[in-house]
């Protein structure tokens, strides 16, 4: 099965700074394969409380993610990092015919430039 799809989704930081604390997002895709047998990449549009953006992308196979932040605006301009996200919650039935809910855990680093 192949198949693209689009998702919407609100952060929650545990990091001492709280990067991306109530940041909401809204991410695109395209997969081959269905559930923990898929593999895909997905684009996301990151947007802070501030108003301020990143453009992330990355790929996945099964449940773990792996990804990139490529380009940002405000005081994310020119940031560069990696994360990697696995999925720590699934709605077995969901509350509308074809769609999905989970919950995800996102790890990683990031760098800005220096101002």
């Amino acid at each position: 099965m192949t198949m693209s799809f689009e998702q919407n989704g609100i952060f929650m930081s545990r990091s001492a700074n709280k990067f991306l604390d109530n940041a909401t997002s809204h991410w695109e895709g395209v997969q081959v394969g269905f559930r923990d047998r898929r593999e895909g990449y997905v684009v996301g549009h990151i947007v802070d409380p501030d108003g301020d953006m990143i453009i992330s992308y990355g790929a996945y196979k099964g449940t773990v993610h792996e990804g990139e932040f490529k380009a940002g605006s405000g005081k994310y301009k020119g940031i560069k990092g990696k994360w990697t996200s696995s999925r720590v919650a699934y709605g077995k039935k969901p509350p509308w015919p074809n769609t999905y809910q989970r919950c995800r855990l996102f790890k990683g680093s990031y760098e800005l430039p220096p101002k």
